[in-house]
């Protein structure tokens, strides 16, 4: 603590009542000056607002000498008091014995033992979160004699943070007092790391601490961004401490029976004309647009999102095709190439996918099948497909598999191996997937990443594991797909090492 801020209640009622006696002093023997008393009151009344204005100055100082680790000795040194009676009050936690003290004036936010550390510190260490509280109501940062948010452990290099990670059991009552002390806290002691090399973010992942990774992600992102991107990257930590994603399965499908076949109905006529169409699916970038004219009745029956989408739809007449039809614009992140497999599935049962072991295309076909909620089997054969990919190919294939399966293009659908298997490889691979990100979207990808581990993590003794399938179709054999790596060239992998898998 500051030497200006250490004196107690007690030393102030003390010094009153030597100006008092002195007062009185000169007033008996008639000479002196009578006004001595009265200036003095106004020079410590000075002193004090000059002390309050210049308290955020301080603390910014003392936060970047605890930051460096310089200058703290000697200020808890100098700080150094308090019976013997407070301290073993403090150590059992006995809040009554402390707050009758308070009210003595023996006790107050700024007062430290001889090991230089204050109530407020040693109320935390030993858990005694009550206590803790307790002094910060009666103490709080910012007063003249308040507690000192700054505090570092001169030896282990903790701050306030650090030890709030450690306490066990972590109750509603610790996450409401890590509020209150993370909102009083300087910004530059968050991303000070202890002589362990630990941020407190590292701490809190270490212990499963959940609650804090969320909180702090929502509410700090640029501290949290700072601290995840940092050569510490403390996430990976989380990963270590967290049972590896389950493997989906795919099983192909029936093919629709012969006696319905629905695919006869895309074969053009004598006239070249497609018969009984009524919908034309528009896909591809605006400049080379690929039309594919479909069936109302078809489509519509095996996704929800087309019944209703397509029967709000305006019919149009296309002369070139001579239909009338509903024209539905198809997302442009969805190539014709995807989009060709959708349909052929849709009018056949069969899995048509000459492009399994492409990752852009994977997740093309994953994105259209979270937006338009097509058949079960198309979902499968995504996530599984990309399961197997994601571990070979950078990062940023698993950022936009976690952005389709954690976002609202993901929910009510059974996408949770895709999901926990992005989710862990990002874990891995924050610092380089968060760093080009804003602090606000990389904050906001941070908070469904903890969700989801947090998720799998409980659920994993309760969760069935998945029948074992019979892979993924054999895809036809294609030129190298866009992204892959060389013949030769090591892929990247997510834990940093020539291995294969999670």
């Amino acid at each position: 603590a500051d030497p200006s801020f250490t004196f107690s209640a007690k030393a102030a009622a003390e010094a009153a009542a030597q100006v008092k006696q002195a007062a009185a002093a000169d007033g008996s023997h008639g000479h002196g000056m009578p006004q001595a008393p009265q200036q003095q009151a106004q020079q410590a009344q000075q002193a004090s607002t000059n002390n309050n204005n210049n308290y955020n100055n301080n603390n910014n100082k003392k936060a970047q000498q605890a930051s460096s680790g310089s200058g703290f000795r000697g200020h808890a040194a100098a700080a150094a008091g308090g019976a013997p009676e407070l301290w073993h009050a403090v150590h059992v936690g006995d809040e009554a014995a402390v707050a009758r003290l308070m009210k003595m004036g023996a006790c107050d936010g700024a007062v430290r033992d001889a090991s230089g550390h204050s109530v407020l510190w040693h109320a935390i260490a030993f858990g005694h979160v009550g206590l803790a509280s307790l002094v910060l109501d009666e103490f709080p940062a910012g007063s003249q004699v308040g507690a000192d948010p700054t505090e570092v452990h001169p030896r282990k290099g903790d701050t306030l943070l650090h030890l709030l990670c450690q306490c066990r059991p972590f109750t509603a009552e610790t996450a409401e007092l890590f509020k209150r002390v993370s909102s009083v806290m300087p910004r530059l002691l968050f991303v000070k790391v202890n002589a362990a090399g630990h941020s407190f973010l590292a701490m809190a992942a270490l212990s499963l601490n959940f609650w804090v990774l969320k909180f702090v992600s929502v509410n700090y992102p640029e501290e949290t961004k700072a601290i995840v991107c940092s050569p510490e990257a403390p996430l990976r930590s989380l990963a270590g401490n967290i049972p590896e994603p389950c493997p989906p399965s795919f099983v192909p499908p029936d093919p629709i029976p012969e006696h319905f076949a629905v695919a006869s109905l895309l074969a053009q006529d004598e006239s070249g004309r497609v018969r009984f169409a009524d919908v034309a699916f528009d896909v591809g970038p605006d400049d080379s647009t690929c039309r594919f004219l479909a069936h109302r009745v078809v489509v519509g029956a095996q996704s929800p999102v087309f019944l209703e989408e397509l029967d709000r739809l305006p019919v149009h007449e296309l002369k070139q095709e001579r239909i009338s039809c509903r024209i539905f614009r198809v997302d442009q992140r969805i190539s014709k190439d995807v989009w060709r497999s959708v349909l052929q599935f849709l009018y056949t049962g069969v899995v048509h996918c000459s492009f399994t072991n492409d990752p852009v295309l994977m997740v093309e076909l994953l994105r259209a099948c979270a937006l338009y909620r097509l058949p079960k089997p198309l979902l499968d054969l995504a996530q599984t497909a990309l399961f197997q990919l994601m571990p070979s190919f950078p990062p940023e294939i698993a950022l936009q598999v976690f952005s389709i399966t954690a976002g609202s293009g993901g929910q009510d659908l059974d996408v949770r191996s895709a999901r926990e298997a992005s989710a862990y490889i990002l874990l891995r691979s924050a610092p380089m997937v968060l760093q080009a990100l804003e602090a606000s979207d990389a904050a906001q990808i941070l908070d469904f990443m903890i969700q989801t581990v947090e998720k799998a993590f409980f659920h994993a003794s309760t969760q069935p594991q998945a029948a074992p399938g019979i892979g993924l179709p054999t895809a036809h054999s294609s030129p190298r797909p866009h992204g892959a790596a060389p013949s030769g060239q090591v892929p990247y992998v997510a834990t940093g090492q020539a291995a294969a898998g999670y």
